[in-house]
């Protein structure tokens, strides 16, 4: 299971629950809903799944777990993915979910990421993902990438050692799912992609026609204590942008490989990226 993110609404009291009748053998069910503030009750019909709670209720019992705002948020979409009567509201909580798990499944530590911050690494997982019986010949993976073949046959190697992919019955290379969360630490390695993605978007610029990319730049006069929350909408944005392709990824053909990144900074009258 994960444990950033649950796929039951009510995993996040289990868990808790369960974390401290280990501790304290004599605690009970009763006990919980005591420390928590909510009726005996009320604890007992969420957990059997005949009662929502309200996303204020969840704040306040988020607060009480340690829950991050993340984490919360998940908690409010699998409650009005469960309960909501309104199938709008809740195919888009149930896209909200699949693509928090999806992404925490797929990320990986900062060690892991140092070895393979060179961008071909995560390029290749994606081809393998689009087309695993062409991409798996190196030959046709490294042409396609413009990279020189030892270097990919290096890259494929640190994957594999990384479990991130794994050969078929067929021989065939396949995505391995990872269940390492990623890190928010900064680093060499993670400065280092990012600056090479940077330069690919440089090139693009010069020879990529207008129809296959899209770049814009907005010059803007702010407060520094305002750049947290747009960081925070850019990433929501982008999140909403690219949930329906991630989860439903199945159910359309994938022709070519690109790279989406977005990013920003400031400080102090200096032009960031």
């Amino acid at each position: 299971m994960s444990y950033q993110f649950v796929e039951d609404h009510r995993d996040y009291l289990l868990r808790e629950l369960k974390f401290r009748m280990e501790r304290r053998p004599l605690y009970s069910q009763r006990a919980f809903s005591r420390d928590l503030h909510v009726s005996p009750s009320t604890l007992s019909d969420f957990l059997k799944n005949r009662l929502a709670l309200s996303p204020g209720r969840i704040t306040l019992l988020s607060k009480k777990l340690g829950l991050n705002r993340d984490q919360k948020e998940h908690w409010v979409d699998l409650i009005t993915y469960r309960f909501n009567k309104c199938v709008n509201k809740k195919k888009e909580s149930l896209v909200k979910i699949k693509s928090r798990i999806h992404s925490e499944k797929n990320a990986v530590s900062l060690e892991e990421f140092k070895i393979i911050s060179e961008w071909y690494h995560f390029a290749y997982l994606e081809l393998i993902d689009m087309n695993s019986k062409k991409y798996t010949h190196l030959s046709i993976a490294a042409k396609a990438l413009s990279v020189h073949l030892s270097d990919l046959k290096v890259a494929v190697a640190r994957l594999q050692q990384l479990k991130l992919i794994k050969v078929d019955s067929n021989g065939l290379f396949q995505v391995e799912t990872n269940t390492e969360v990623g890190h928010h630490t900064p680093s060499v390695a993670i400065r280092q992609f990012h600056t090479q993605i940077l330069q690919k978007a440089i090139t693009a610029i010069e020879i990529q026609p207008m129809t296959e990319r899209y770049n814009t730049s907005t010059f803007i006069g702010i407060s520094e204590n305002q750049i947290p929350e747009i960081i925070e909408k850019l990433k929501s944005a982008t999140s909403k942008i690219f949930e329906p392709y991630v989860v439903n990824s199945e159910q359309f053909e994938k022709h070519k490989l690109y790279c989406f990144s977005v990013g920003g900074g400031n400080k102090r009258g200096h032009l960031g990226r």
